[in-house]
């Protein structure tokens, strides 16, 4: 199993960089230009590359399985997020090199005086420049996240669609789908239902999610999608979700899913809480047990008076209570706040897990 993801994975690497290479191999295809010197040759490669790489962001975001299998969702995020930085510097660099090296060119910076292409040239770079700004520092700059999420997003419709359990989509409650208020929320409902229900758990958190509760039985909504790589799939002996908060919306997918399929694989959940009443979904979790093989393990930060079960955080040592080895059969779903997270990647690490083996879903990334 390890060698055919590490195959895969060096397949992958060799494909990223044959694309990214490409315009440049185009570039010798056919008759030979006149040779320039070489700052401004060095210019156009890193141009063409860092473009080459900028078109690959589209399929890196964790939307194909095959693609994040061999290192997992989380890796492939932030491998999205670094490599952004280095395909800009690229882009950047392009025309920078070429004022050092032909300084006549800064003429093409007057937009009064200089052709439109120099014009479109100009307007694209200060773009980029902004975009990776506000994805960067939005939190810092206090940008409104509606105003960041209209320049990543453009909505689209759709009049039903299938889903896999673990993905998410985004979600606009009033006015138009074309307006910026759409937010992206796991699905908790089954993805086998036959109605073809969507549904979808939001705890209240914020000002957009206190309003959900408001909004009229019959009114009219837009949801985005389905995204996201983090879903069951792969050959494994069981499944152990590991759900921290809110966290545990998708795992509650993949739960009922994996009920109404008659899956008779063990699922194993470890969920993480503050104290017992804020867990979500704890009854329907105790009925789906007769439906499925299922065994919950609730470990509470604060437990009530007399409490018998696991208390603190989710460690290696709770892992080696309740879970069979051998540890690296099984097939991981990891959950929750980023600290939460952090701590079960390094205990399944010091569990000889490999990275093949647990998905990561990581609501913020900064």
């Amino acid at each position: 199993m390890q060698l055919r993801y590490a195959v895969r994975g060096a397949i992958w690497v060799i494909l990223y960089l044959l694309f990214i290479l490409a315009p440049l191999f185009a570039l010798l295809a056919g008759s030979i230009p006149p040779t320039r010197d070489f700052w401004t040759e060095f210019s156009v490669a890193m141009g063409y590359a860092g473009l080459a790489m900028m078109g690959l962001q589209f399929g890196l975001t964790a939307r194909f399985r095959y693609v994040t299998d061999p290192w997992g969702e989380d890796v492939i995020y932030h491998f999205h997020r670094q490599i952004s930085l280095i395909a800009v510097g690229l882009v950047v660099a392009h025309p920078l090199i070429l004022f050092v090296v032909r300084p006549e060119l800064l003429a093409l910076l007057n937009s009064i005086q200089a052709p439109w292409r120099a014009r479109f040239a100009a307007v694209s770079i200060y773009s980029l420049i902004t975009l990776v700004v506000m994805a960067l520092w939005r939190t810092k700059l206090n940008i409104n996240y509606e105003v960041w999420h209209l320049t990543h997003i453009v909505l689209a419709l759709d009049a039903g669609f299938r889903f896999r359990p673990g993905q998410f989509g985004w979600l606009t409650l009033w006015g138009s789908p074309f307006k910026i208020t759409g937010h992206p929320f796991s699905f908790s409902s089954s993805a086998e239902a036959v109605d073809g229900r969507v549904e979808m758990t939001i705890r209240n958190l914020g000002d957009f999610t206190s309003a959900v509760d408001k909004v009229p039985v019959g009114q009219r909504v837009y949801i985005d999608g389905p995204y996201g790589a983090f879903t069951i799939g792969n050959p494994a002996d069981m499944h152990v979700l590991i759900a921290g908060g809110v966290g545990i919306t998708p795992m509650t997918s993949m739960i009922r899913t994996l009920a109404d399929r008659g899956d008779p694989r063990p699922v194993i959940l470890l969920y993480g809480s503050k104290d017992w009443e804020s867990i979500t979904f704890r009854e329907e979790l105790e009925t789906l047990k007769a439906r499925l093989n299922l065994t919950v393990v609730h470990v509470l930060a604060d437990p009530p008076p007399g409490w018998t079960g696991e208390r603190g955080f989710i460690t290696a040592e709770v892992f080696k209570r309740h879970l069979p080895p051998p540890y690296a059969d099984h097939e991981y779903f990891i959950c929750g706040p980023n600290v939460m997270m952090d701590a079960i990647e390094a205990a399944l690490g010091q569990m000889k897990v490999s990275m093949s083996k647990y998905h990561s879903e990581r609501y913020s990334f900064v």
